[in-house]
């Protein structure tokens, strides 16, 4: 594998013939190279607008470019690339708005597509096998139809095997196992990770050891909560969870804290799970899931170091840390890009993801999209020197993180996500100062002034933005004339 790898990276280097980029771009996003994929891509599904000559690009080649943006956690331009493509034809397209749906838990948007699949004639076998255990996982996760999820895995089980897609067949076992133990199944789900367990070993797949184990340790909390073995249980599927996240299987990881959040009713766990993630579709689920939704309001402080006790506490939404200390500029790109950076708790952001979350609307281009975050970067990381403030974004194969030099929290808001779903800087500012209002004046009235007090902006700049907050139906005017106030919706 690994000099197969080396010679696609040297294949990548030269210049590819136009009907072979698309195959060469599809063993690069295989090979876990999405960046190769874009690179050999972009400029044809992405021409540059002075080119004189352009070949229009092919379904092929968008949805492989699609597939590669999704794998950096791009999703929108990817989602709309993919609407473009004739999917009867290309019934891979299906397959990746699925996974794009899917890698932000949004299992029960992953269905439409799925079927959409299944019933294309121009599937291979490969393909109708993957859709069939994606629809499966769909079933599972989202929909939660445990019979008929189990019905498909059986046949999965039985069209695999150790000598026949068996990648296919260790993903249907695993989650085979999981149906089990949510169906409280305990024989048939140690049945399966047994089989899976002696496979992986076989195999010398750590990763599935990894995950193996960490459904056998929910299996024991489940069916005996109360039990020495269900609290050893635990211990080590937060071992796992560590390990899962040495492994950067970050997804798997924030899913051993929800299923431990859920079967311990630990809401404290449900409100980290739900300020550390800016997935919709999970957030919703935390909210079915929790018995105090008073947890889910207002900030929530996130030590950077799991476990320690900060002693400094920075508000993500101005960067400030102490009263009366230094402030990022509302809407302006370092504010923004705390923010973006303090989405999620459990994994780092590809610089493609970054790029979309900091320029909204604006497509990813692998030349110079990078340089132009870099910039913003500079800017984030000086302002935090200059602040003093003991914090680091650590940038490590293109993606970035923050992290902690002594043991600080960031509070976060549910609201500040908000802004950064905007078109412009403009509009995010003014989304900004509603968060800052709203995490001072929640349940109650305020004038200008005091709007002005909170914002530190002049009389006549707080006067335009709470008319515009007002015309986005984010705040109320209670009053008028002089004595005009205003309360948030």
């Amino acid at each position: 594998m690994a000099a197969a790898r080396a010679e696609l990276v040297e294949l990548c280097k030269t210049r590819v013939p136009r009907e072979q980029l698309a195959t060469v771009a599809n063993l690069a996003r295989r090979a876990f190279m999405p960046d190769k994929s874009l690179r050999l891509l972009h400029g044809v599904v992405r021409p540059p607008s002075n080119a004189r000559k352009v070949l229009k690009a092919t379904d092929a080649e968008k949805a492989e470019y699609a597939g590669a943006l999704i794998y950096v956690g791009a999703n929108e331009e990817a989602l709309k690339l993919l609407a473009e493509i004739d999917r009867k034809a290309h019934p891979i397209a299906d397959l990746f708005e699925a996974f794009a749906r899917s890698r932000t838990w949004d299992f029960d948007g992953a269905i439409a597509p799925l079927e959409s699949h299944a019933s294309n004639p121009n599937v291979n076998e490969v393909g109708r096998l993957r859709g069939r255990f994606e629809f499966a996982a769909a079933l599972v996760d989202g929909r939660i139809d445990f019979e008929r999820a189990a019905g498909l895995l059986e046949e999965l089980l039985a069209e695999t095997g150790s000598d026949r897609f068996r990648i296919i067949h260790k993903d249907s076992l695993l989650l085979f196992a999981q149906c089990r133990i949510f169906q409280k199944k305990w024989s048939l789900a140690t049945e399966c990770l047994d089989k899976l367990a002696r496979l992986s070993e076989a195999d010398h797949d750590p990763v599935f050891s990894l995950l193996t184990e960490k459904w056998r340790s929910i299996l024991v909390i489940a069916r005996r909560p109360e039990s020495p073995e269900a609290n050893e249980a635990l211990r080590e599927l937060r071992r796992t969870r560590e390990r899962l996240i040495e492994a950067r299987r970050y997804e798997d990881a924030r899913s051993c804290d929800y299923h431990e959040a859920v079967l311990r009713n630990d809401d404290k766990l449900m409100a980290r799970l739900y300020f550390g993630t800016s997935y919709p579709a999970f957030k919703k689920r935390v909210r079915e899931h929790i018995s105090d939704p008073s947890r889910l309001m207002g900030a929530y402080e996130w030590p950077l170091l799991r476990g320690s006790r900060p002693e400094t506490t920075i508000n993500v939404v101005d960067g400030t840390h102490r009263a009366g200390g230094p402030r990022l500029k509302n809407g302006d790109l370092p504010q923004r890009l705390l923010q973006i950076l303090s989405l999620d708790f459990y994994r780092p952001l590809h610089g493609a993801e970054l790029h979309e979350r900091l320029y909204p609307g604006e497509h990813f281009n692998p030349d110079t999209s990078p340089d132009k975050l870099h910039q913003a970067l500079r800017r984030l990381r000086a302002w935090i020197r200059h602040s003093k403030l003991p914090l680091e974004v650590v940038e490590s194969g293109s993606f970035y993180r923050l992290v902690a030099r002594e043991p600080v929290a960031l509070r976060v808001r549910e609201d500040s996500a908000k802004t950064l779903h905007v078109a412009s800087a403009t509009e995010a500012r003014v989304h900004t100062y509603g968060t800052l209002l709203r995490g001072k004046f929640a349940e109650r009235n305020f004038s200008a002034s005091d709007a002005a007090g909170v914002l530190g902006t002049s009389s006549r700049s707080t006067v335009r933005y709470l008319a515009a907050l007002r015309d986005l139906g984010l705040i109320g005017q209670v009053k008028s004339g002089p004595r005009t106030h205003y309360r948030l919706k």
